[in-house]
């Protein structure tokens, strides 16, 4: 072939190859324009959200922020358990706490700030969906989040990509700190069509993952990446406040001391935005019964009780085979009259909270009953003589005490 034929030759190439890449912006420009993937507002930047139809994230704010950081959208929730309960007599409790903190990150790529790249850059213009997204110039290239997610459960990641079909783009993580080239491992490949952004679903990370990135295994003029999201449970900060008697706090525990009044312990997880927080309360039961005494038979005196808890109070005492009733106050008088000596203690105690709690019920009451005495009867002779000796009888007496 003459120099003259190549040179014909390879203009004319170059100027099929030119048409070429004019037909498939023309493609990615009817489909910016248009709109017609559905997946996506065209309302602005700052709009532009995955649909929950697509990746079930109703609890996603909307918009979502484009900040990446533990704190940029963390929301959560906390429970404690149990959320309400007695103190249990004189033995230690320990209160529970749950948190879930949950963090969703959008990333348009305007800049890469968030990102450690090579051969990666931004780009604006009207072949991406929103006006940015980051490009590849090379095999081999590469752009990984900077942010460790070493702490962070059940990470989802969503993405939009194009390429042509000769360029191949891997969503990748490692379990290294620092991994170098060999530390990665691949979670998936995505290759275009050279003419519309295609959605990646929802990708699972490993949750040993500390690192993620997308790598250009393959290049071929282009490779695209565009509405990258995270999401991820992440590790909850649980602090404690109590309104009486203090325990001592450890994490997500809280060991509750006995204590004499009702005690409410709050759990606030003030790593989600804005903090949540739970309370429990505990409530105090007690009751005590006094008055050992002595009483002659027949007569009668009072035993008193003393609650410590809500009323209304419902409580039985030795002998009772019927509930007794204190609706308000927090001390009961209660008259007995025992035909022999009784030990009187309480066999059940309830109030509005509580009921029967070990330790609840203390003290007893020891009413002795005293009867007449017995004189035992004597025998004598009815009549003696002048001067004649007898000798007296004793006289015995019987002190009746009821026992």
């Amino acid at each position: 072939m003459t120099a003259s034929l190549k040179n014909l030759y390879t203009q004319i190439r170059k100027s099929l190859l030119e048409r070429q890449k004019i037909v498939q912006i023309l493609f990615l420009l009817l489909c910016t324009t248009i709109t017609t993937n559905s997946l996506f507002a065209q309302s602005g930047d700052s709009n532009i959200v995955y649909s929950e139809s697509d990746f079930d994230y109703s609890e996603v704010p909307t918009p979502a922020p484009k900040a990446l950081s533990l704190g940029g959208t963390t929301y959560g929730d906390v429970t404690v358990t149990p959320s309400s309960g007695c103190y249990n007599g004189s033995t230690s409790q320990t209160i529970s706490a749950t948190a879930t903190n949950h963090i969703y990150y959008r990333e348009n790529f305007d800049n890469l700030n968030s990102w450690s790249v090579s051969n990666f850059a931004t780009n604006s213009s009207n072949y991406s969906i929103d006006g940015n997204y980051a490009y590849a110039s090379a095999a081999g290239a590469y752009i990984q989040l900077s942010e460790s997610i070493s702490t962070w459960t059940n990470v989802k990641v969503y993405f939009m990509y194009e390429t042509n079909s000769s360029s191949v783009v891997k969503l990748q993580y490692s379990t290294a700190d620092n991994p170098g080239s060999g530390d990665w491992v691949d979670v998936g490949s995505y290759t275009g069509d050279g003419v519309n952004w295609k959605y990646s679903n929802e990708v699972s990370i490993n949750n040993n993952a500390k690192k993620i990135r997308f790598y250009v295994s393959s290049f071929y003029n282009y490779a695209w990446i565009d509405n990258f999201a995270i999401s991820a449970d992440v590790p909850a900060t649980i602090s404690w406040t109590n309104t009486g008697t203090a325990g001592t706090a450890s994490g997500s525990t809280y060991t509750v001391t006995p204590a004499s009044a009702t005690n409410t312990f709050t759990a606030t997880n003030s790593g989600s935005s804005p903090a949540k927080s739970a309370s429990a309360t505990l409530n105090v039961l007690k009751a005590t019964i006094s008055g050992t005494t002595s009483i002659c038979n027949g007569n009668s005196t009072n035993l008193s009780i003393s609650f410590t808890g809500t009323a209304p109070f419902r409580y039985r005492i030795t002998g009772d085979s019927s509930d007794r009733t204190l609706s308000s106050g927090t001390s009961a008088t209660i008259s007995v009259s025992p035909s022999s000596t009784t030990t009187y203690q309480i066999t059940k105690l309830e109030d509005a909270h509580c009921s029967n709690v070990s330790g609840s019920m203390n003290g007893s009451a020891t009413i002795t009953v005293m009867r007449p005495p017995t004189i035992n009867t004597i025998s004598a002779p009815s009549a003696i003589c002048d001067g004649q000796k007898i000798t007296a009888p004793s006289l015995t007496v019987t002190q009746n005490n009821g026992t």
